[in-house]
């Protein structure tokens, strides 16, 4: 299967849903967005096809195989493997120790993962990412256009490691941090030379007994603990003055923003609102950016594209 000239990325959000329109000829963002709805997209699939069937209008010829669809990671079960060096079925390992620490066959799951390479001698690690076929394929049937099904699904931590796999934040030969923040979760994620480096989440259970600003202080304190843990995973004892890409709803809450830097003043913060290898050409689009930049790793997938 070739590459398509056009893909849709859609990530999945408990009120709204964010679309990033991706021209791979040109290596173009066309057209960002954002739509708020009134219940939960993955309940409610009639609001996600009708989502789907407006954007046809920018891209006529878009196909299933081309639209990525990114699931909260909440929604699906994440799982850190590690492998021995002696393992030489890598896929085989992975499923069976997957299964194994879920306590369910594999074929109960639609399941991807990513190989992190071992650093300092340790061993090789799998990050799992898998969603029950049952609840997808209920997902999936609840479309009326089985031509706007989408052709593919992931989770939303693997879309915003797209971002870092493709070279699109630079730094050839160093470690890139990004970080997806929300009210619902964050992912933080490295990358170095198109590989995944290290991954890890900050949970924000907690915040909802919390007051606006108590919230945004007790999350910064806990990112920034994730912050210099994963910096040391990649080999990074003296974290000062590492850029942080910053990306996803609070990233754009200037009063969060301001109690990370407080708690974290070593690290230099950019928000993500452009890209080294990509051109943003929709209108508003260096706004939208950040919000949607989970949605434009989506959009960077096609049914096809991995083997």
């Amino acid at each position: 299967m070739g590459k398509p000239l056009t893909t849709l990325g859609i990530e999945v959000g408990d009120t709204s849903l964010k679309l990033a329109l991706f021209d791979h000829k040109m290596n173009r963002i066309l057209r960002l967005g954002v739509v708020e709805v009134s219940s939960h997209p993955l309940r409610e699939i009639d609001i996600l096809e009708k989502a789907i069937q407006e954007w046809l209008e920018f891209a006529p010829d878009l196909q299933s195989s081309h639209i990525t669809l990114s699931v909260p990671t909440r929604l699906a079960v994440v799982r850190r493997i590690e492998i021995p060096h002696e393992i030489k079925d890598v896929k085989e390992y992975v499923e069976w120790e997957f299964s194994t620490a879920v306590n369910s066959p594999r074929s109960e799951y639609y399941m991807d993962y990513q190989l992190v390479p071992g650093v300092r001698k340790q061993p090789r690690v799998a990050v799992v990412g898998a969603i029950r076929k049952v609840w997808l394929d209920t997902m999936r049937r609840g479309f009326q256009r089985k031509d706007l099904v989408p052709g593919v699904i992931e989770v939303d931590a693997f879309s915003l490691l797209n971002l870092i796999e493709t070279g699109i934040l630079g730094n050839k030969h160093h470690p890139v941090c990004a970080v997806k923040v929300d009210r619902t979760g964050v992912i933080v994620a490295w990358g170095q030379d198109g590989v995944l480096s290290a991954l890890r989440w900050v949970s924000v259970s907690s915040l909802s007994t919390m007051g606006r600003m108590e919230a945004f202080q007790s999350l910064a304190h806990d990112l920034t603990a994730e912050l210099h843990k994963g910096f040391a995973q990649v080999g990074i004892d003296n974290a000062a003055g590492q850029i942080v890409h910053l990306c996803g709803d609070l990233s754009i809450e200037s009063d969060f923003v301001d109690a990370l830097r407080k708690s974290s003043p070593d690290f230099l913060y950019h928000l993500l609102d452009s890209f080294h290898k990509i051109q943003l050409d929709a209108e508003g689009s260096t706004g939208k950016a950040p919000l949607c930049a989970t949605a434009i790793g989506a959009a960077l997938r096609f049914r096809g594209d991995r083997k």
